[in-house]
């Protein structure tokens, strides 16, 4: 199964705000290898320019410093690398938790929503994804997100809509988590949270996340179910319960599987709940 374009009457894609190239579903990889590696590059280069914007007070510091005493300056510059290495570090290493926790997400109870964790281990094991830690969020509204760093990865679903799902859509659902985990974009898009405050939370989450990502995963997620149905019943059941989760902050509106708000909506990387219906009903 493959998608070359967007539905018909598509409005394009939004362009980074950073003014880098436009991505659509015509220049990001359906492939979800192929679309790893590209975020991968990404994330790194988003790294290192994040490093350099840290760097640059220490350097003009050790530049005004050195002027008097050259190894005052050297000093400085060791000692200040240093510390932007750590506070990359220290920024990466708390992402996955700091987001949890913006979500008012808890861990999943043993013995809680069996089918949860049983679809969850599925789903791992026809994937090749390393099994995620689940997570709950106690809320009436129907959403679901994924968030990963390096090796460490775990999936969130909020008891509204683990209540209400049938074991097709849920599927469906846990998949669509499941192919943000193997296209890389959870990642991402826990990177640019974690920098948001570094280089400027808008200019992160568009150049990180690709545009429509979404509609992405939901494609890619068919290649686990093979039962577009399903998906088309999950997204339906969302819109009807509501997507909106009221514990989680905005910073984390990103995350989630579908808009709780008109931040989300009004970025590249989300489209509405409507489009993404029309692109699955052509399958």
């Amino acid at each position: 199964m493959s998608v070359s374009q967007p539905p018909s009457g598509a409005p394009p894609a939004l362009a980074p705000a950073d003014g880098g190239p436009q991505r659509s579903l015509l220049t990001v990889p359906l492939d979800p290898v192929e679309r790893r590696a590209m975020l991968e590059a990404d994330v790194a280069s988003m790294y290192r320019s994040t490093a350099a914007v840290l760097a640059v007070p220490v350097v003009i510091v050790a530049l005004g410093l050195g002027l008097l005493k050259w190894w005052l300056g050297l000093l400085v510059l060791v000692v200040g690398f240093g510390a932007v290495v750590g506070v990359l570090a220290w920024r990466r290493a708390g992402a996955v938790t700091a987001v949890l926790n913006a979500m008012g997400a808890r861990r999943l109870r043993e013995g809680e929503y069996p089918r949860y964790s049983n679809l969850i281990e599925g789903l791992g094991m026809s994937s090749g994804v390393a099994e995620p830690r689940l997570y709950v969020v106690d809320d009436p509204g129907a959403n679901a997100a994924t968030v990963a760093i390096g090796d460490e990865s775990c999936v969130v679903v909020t008891s509204g809509l683990l209540d209400a799902a049938d074991r097709i859509a849920l599927e469906a659902v846990l998949a669509q988590q499941v192919a943000h985990l193997s296209g890389g974009d959870a990642e991402a898009a826990t990177a640019a949270f974690a920098f948001r405050t570094t280089v400027g939370w808008r200019h992160g989450l568009d150049r990180l996340l690709p545009a429509r990502r979404e509609e992405l995963c939901d494609l890619n997620a068919l290649d686990f179910t093979r039962y577009p149905p399903g998906m088309i019943s999950a997204l339906e059941l969302v819109s009807k319960l509501g997507p909106a989760v009221a514990a989680a902050d905005p910073s984390v509106a990103h995350f989630w599987m579908a808009a709780p708000d008109e931040f989300q909506v009004n970025n590249a990387a989300q489209v509405s709940i409507a489009r993404r219906l029309a692109l699955l009903v052509e399958l």
